[in-house]
């Protein structure tokens, strides 16, 4: 052993960024699984089993959720709105029928 260092400094912290965070939080609701969360991000499981019990990465999880949730909603909203104009086309126009004759 190396005078000066103690038996532990081969696990020293390592600094994350915010994106890095940012990207484990999101991989993590996507997987819903820690073990491959660290494969896939290289951040080490037992940091991110850490991370999961902070409030930033609740905070992460609940805007990231919110997000999906509007973006889901748009969605919906576009095909009702495309729904609900063919229905009144229908009900102005009546159904299309295909002359096999003319066509």
């Amino acid at each position: 052993m190396q005078r000066g260092k103690s038996k532990n400094s081969r696990f020293k912290k390592a600094h994350w960024t915010q994106n890095q965070k940012l990207q484990a939080v999101s991989t993590y609701l996507m997987l819903g699984n820690m073990s491959q969360t660290a494969i896939v991000t290289g951040i080490p499981l037992q940091t991110l089993k850490i991370w999961k019990y902070t409030d930033w990465f609740k905070e992460y999880c609940l805007q990231l959720q919110s997000e999906d949730i509007q973006q889901m909603d748009s969605n919906v909203k576009r095909v009702v709105d495309k729904s609900l104009k063919t229905v009144e086309d229908r009900l102005d126009l009546g159904d299309a029928q295909f002359d096999q004759k003319t066509g």
